[in-house]
């Protein structure tokens, strides 16, 4: 590889260094139209909550390494979305990627920001129901978008990671006797993220490799 002078790398990096400056302007601006809407002091919005409440460190454990779980599956999904080429049926992979990483970073802003709980219905005047039930048709249509794409796929680790989330919101109308719904909800969540993060790490590996999204030696059809 050969090195290059700084002017060149000016030159090359102008776009995206652009749109750091860009994203980080709006997100402060955010931070400054939240403080002075709310009336709240700066450091509401941009220390930590467990500083903020004065709580101990490792209070929200399982809820903060969920985040981590749904930012790095997003991350993954669209690093693979922009490497992979569109070959040999590849177009529709890519758009499947990419937009299982959308539908992941939107249920980790969901996770973080109470949105179908709080947000809308405190906020906005949303039930948290018609939230829940907008969220339930969208996933419908990625799914019947999708379909034949993740049959092509690891699609049991795929189904059991949705079978593991269903899991998880089906107990939170139930109370289960002699055990903790908390401890109970939140730990198949956990498990239900690391399928789904282990799901999308097999896909874009294979996507990027160039095998169609498949395990070595699995008889490939063409993706749609």
């Amino acid at each position: 590889m050969t090195r290059r002078t700084i002017g060149e790398q000016a030159r090359s990096t102008w776009p995206t260094l652009l749109v750091v400056a860009a994203v980080s302007t709006a997100l402060i601006g955010v931070v400054l139209l939240l403080a002075n809407w709310k009336d709240v002091p700066y450091g509401t919005l941009t220390r930590d909550p467990a500083a903020v409440a004065d709580f101990p460190f490792y209070t929200g454990f399982l809820s903060n390494l969920g985040i981590f779980i749904w930012s790095a599956t997003a991350a993954v999904c669209w690093f693979s979305a922009a490497v992979v080429r569109s070959r040999d049926g590849n177009e529709r992979l890519r758009a499947f990627l990419a937009a299982s990483g959308l539908v992941s970073l939107w249920l980790g802003l969901d996770d973080v920001f109470l949105i179908h709980e709080s947000v809308a219905p405190v906020h906005f005047g949303i039930p948290e129901n018609a939230v829940l039930a907008a969220y339930g048709l969208l996933l419908a249509a990625y799914l019947l978008i999708f379909f034949r794409t993740i049959l092509d796929t690891d699609y049991v680790v795929f189904a059991l990671a949705l079978g593991l989330f269903a899991t998880s919101v089906g107990i939170d109308f139930v109370d289960p006797p002699r055990v903790d719904p908390y401890l109970l909800e939140d730990g198949v969540k956990l498990v239900a993220l690391v399928t789904w993060l282990a799901y999308f790490c097999r896909t874009g590996a294979y996507a990027v490799r160039g095998a169609r999204a498949l395990p070595p030696g699995v008889p490939a059809r063409r993706a749609g």
